[in-house]
This record gives C-alpha cells, sequence and structure tokens, in this order.
C-alpha cells in the first residue's frame, strides 16, 4: 500500500507540473515568434501605413522584397497557427491575438500589392481617390481595418454615421433651446461667431489653456489611478493658416500642446474639449502609457501604430468635461459639439467617397445639408477624406468602441466598478488594436 501511495503522489505530480511546464515553454515560444516578427519587419523594410492613399501605393517595394515579407510572414503565422491558443497564460494571449491580427493584416496587403502591380507598373500621381484606383474598393477596406481594429464593412459605417449624426445635432438643438435661439438657427449660428467668443491676444489665450490645465490637474485623481500629471507646454503654432488645424499635441520628447492663432483669433469655444482630447487626458495620458509599456512583450505599437485606439481615446476623454470641471457654460459645450458633428459627417462623407465614388459636389451637398455654420472648412475635410481614406473614421469607432465598453463594466460590476481601474485598463497596455481592449475589459470584469 505504501509503495502504492508514492506512486499516486508521483502520478499526481506529473499530471500537476508537466502541464506547466509545456505551458511555459509555449509562452516562450509565442514571445520568440514575436521577436522574430519585429525583427522581419526592421530588416525587410515592410511598409508602415501613410497616412495618405499615394504614398501607401507609391511605396510599393519591388517584386523580389514583397515575395520575401510574404515568406517570412507566412512562417511565422504557420508556426502561431500551430500553437495552443487555450494553453497560453493571459498575457501571452494578448500577444497571440495582436500577433496573428498584424500577421493577417500584412499578408492581405502583400497580396494587394502583388496584384496591383500586376496592373499598376508605374508612380501612381492621380489624387481623384482611392475608389478610382484599381482594387479601389480592397485597398479602401484594408485601410479601415489598420486604421480602426474594428470588423466593420462600409455599409456599417454608414449607419452608424448617419445615427451619430442625428445624435449630436440633437444635442446641438437642445443647447439652442437652453440658449433662447430655439426659434432662429440662423441667429444661432450666428452669435456663435460674434467677437465675444474670441481671445486676440496670444498671451491670454496661452493663459488660459493653464487655467485648463490647472482646472483638469485638480479633478484627475477623481477619474484616473495614481499617474504623474504630464508636463505641457502651451504655445501658438509658429504660422497658422485657413486649414491648420485648432489645436495639436508634439513629443519632441518634451510635451507641447500648440494652437492655431490664424488671423490672431483663437476660439474661446474650442478650448475645453482641446485641451481634453489633445493634452490631458487625451494624447498626453495615451502617450505616457506608451512610453511606460513600449518594451511590454504584448505592445506591438512602436512599429505600428493604431489610430482607433489613439483617436478613439481622444475623442472619448472630450465625453468627461463636465466630470473635469469644464464645460462650464453651454457655449463651452458648443465647441465640443460642432467639431462632433464634423466627425460624425466625416464617417459617411469618408465611405462616400472612397468606397461609393461621390463625385466633389455630392460630398459637398451632404455637408451643407448637415452641417450649419461651418462652411469655410467644408472643402477641407473632404480633401481629407480623399486623401487619407479611413483615417477620420477612427475617432467616432475608437470613441464609441470605449464608450460601450464602460456602460458595459458599469452594468456588470455596479457598485464595483472603478472608473479608474476602467480607463487603467484601456490605457494600460500602450498602443492596442480596439477588439484587444475590449478582452482586457472583459477580463476585468470577470476578474472583479
Amino acid at each position: 500500500m505504501k509503495t502504492k501511495t508514492l506512486l499516486n503522489y508521483f502520478a499526481l505530480s506529473i499530471l500537476l507540473i508537466f502541464p506547466m511546464s509545456l505551458k511555459a515553454q509555449d509562452d516562450q515560444a509565442l514571445l520568440s515568434l514575436a521577436a522574430d516578427y519585429k525583427e522581419a519587419v526592421a530588416t525587410l523594410k515592410v511598409p508602415i501605413l501613410q497616412l495618405g492613399y499615394l504614398d501607401n501605393l507609391n511605396g510599393i517595394l519591388d517584386e523580389e522584397t514583397r515575395a520575401v515579407q510574404t515568406g517570412r510572414f507566412l512562417g511565422i503565422q504557420d508556426s502561431l497557427k500551430r500553437m495552443d491558443y487555450q494553453a497560453l497564460d493571459q498575457e501571452s494571449q494578448y500577444l497571440y491575438q495582436n500577433l496573428d491580427y498584424r500577421l493577417d493584416l500584412h499578408l492581405r496587403r502583400l497580396d494587394l500589392e502583388n496584384r496591383f502591380r500586376k496592373l499598376v507598373t508605374g508612380q501612381v500621381d492621380s489624387t481623384s481617390g482611392i475608389y478610382h484606383q484599381p482594387l479601389g474598393k480592397e485597398w479602401y477596406q484594408l485601410f479601415l481595418d489598420i486604421w480602426l481594429t474594428e470588423n466593420k464593412t462600409p455599409e456599417d459605417l454608414v449607419l452608424f454615421g448617419e445615427a451619430e449624426v442625428l445624435k449630436v445635432s440633437q444635442q446641438i438643438r437642445d443647447v439652442q433651446k437652453r440658449t433662447g435661439f430655439e426659434s432662429d438657427a440662423d441667429v444661432f449660428y450666428g452669435h456663435l461667431n460674434d467677437e465675444e467668443f474670441f481671445l486676440t491676444n496670444e498671451a491670454e489665450v496661452i493663459e488660459s489653456y493653464q487655467q485648463r490645465s490647472m482646472t483638469v490637474r485638480q479633478h484627475v485623481s477623481e477619474l484616473f489611478n495614481t499617474i504623474d500629471f504630464p508636463a505641457v507646454r502651451i504655445e501658438a503654432f509658429a504660422e497658422s493658416n485657413k486649414d491648420t488645424v485648432p489645436g495639436q499635441l508634439f513629443i519632441t520628447p518634451e510635451t507641447i500642446f500648440r494652437f492655431s492663432f490664424f488671423e490672431e483669433r483663437h476660439n474661446i469655444q474650442d478650448m475645453d474639449f482641446l485641451y481634453l482630447h489633445e493634452a490631458a487626458p487625451g494624447h498626453a495620458f495615451h502617450a505616457q502609457y506608451n512610453q511606460e509599456f513600449t518594451n511590454a512583450p504584448y505592445n506591438l505599437s512602436s512599429i505600428w501604430a493604431y489610430s482607433g485606439f489613439a483617436e478613439g481615446w481622444g475623442a472619448y476623454v472630450e465625453e468627461l468635461g463636465e466630470e473635469m470641471g469644464l464645460y462650464q457654460t453651454p457655449w463651452l459645450k458648443m465647441g465640443k459639439l460642432k467639431f462632433d458633428l464634423v466627425r460624425s459627417a466625416r464617417v459617411v462623407l469618408d465611405v462616400g467617397v472612397n468606397y461609393y465614388g461621390w463625385d466633389n459636389q455630392r460630398a459637398l451637398d451632404y455637408w451643407f445639408a448637415h452641417i450649419q455654420g461651418q462652411d469655410e472648412i467644408a472643402q477641407r475635410e473632404i480633401d481629407r477624406v480623399r486623401r487619407w481614406p479611413g483615417q477620420a473614421i477612427s475617432y467616432k469607432v475608437g470613441a464609441a468602441k470605449l464608450m460601450a465598453l464602460k456602460v458595459l463594466a458599469q452594468n456588470a460590476l455596479g457598485a464595483e466598478f472603478d472608473i479608474r481601474e476602467f480607463h487603467h485598463r484601456v490605457l494600460g497596455f500602450g498602443g492596442v488594436p480596439l477588439f484587444l481592449v475590449e478582452k482586457r475589459i472583459l477580463d476585468y470584469i470577470e476578474s472583479v
């Protein structure tokens, strides 16, 4: 009996220990594959997605290089598929999905490049848009998948964009009602351009943004775990024109928020949402997390950024304005709503121009039918979606995803929901695809 008991203990030990050894081996093998992928991207001149479709089409490498890339990525993909996903630990599962997604995109890109080069051998110089290029619809879907990291068809996106246009338009009408302009939209939009809403002294603009920074700093601990509030220097663009963006963050490595001071004017209505989106807790927080997690095994963002996550996060935090002490008047909220309407309309315009082949007049007709008081930027925004197919959609899709995940977590956890932990889980990967942010939040819900 004693010998049999000892043998049973020995057998149990083997069952307990051996699977753990195999598991550790699988995790280590996955890290090696990720390192192999990173090395391939670095040494095989793999092109990073550019904003402009012309840059992407003209950046296609020679046939031999494409063949080498294809062979290398197929080999990594084959090794990945032979792994037991369920045997991996949680962090390794994140890496597996991230790597699998990237490999699929690269192989789709290479297939498109090979077929495109059979049809077009020289430089592409037409600026008419991706719709008018060979394989244009396939290129557009690839751009959507890379920018958004969400499984969205053009048809899905049109329905989403139209719904968002209606929602934001109603929010604007609510502001009209609150401010006494319900019966006259023309007077309302005319009032938005009154001189009282513009600062004309550069130092005064800087001081006003600094005050916003102090306000946000006072509230940040209510919504975020302990984080070193990034120091953000505020200054005007050295040169601005009518097409200069209202504000933008630069990390050089100093963190700098620059604002447009075209014609020595800056719109007060834009200041709250711009600071939230571009500085804190928008891109500055996102960049800080990115820097902290740059070397994490599952973080591949150092070689491929995800706009759906980055711009989605910036647009999402605009919704936190009241909680962070901003949007204290309807007029300050209007800046956010006006630009949210533009982003919503851009979803429809992007698909219309790049997938359905809308000409410029049809795009302008859509703009003027749904956006009032912003005629001066209509052509700029239409030109943008034509030059940069898919990217402008990432703001709305990303923000909607994060809002939906927050509601999901709130409903699932009830009193156990912690907004600070939620935000940490969203940001705590650095830059990853939105579907991995979703998995991370679902794992968070399950762990509470």
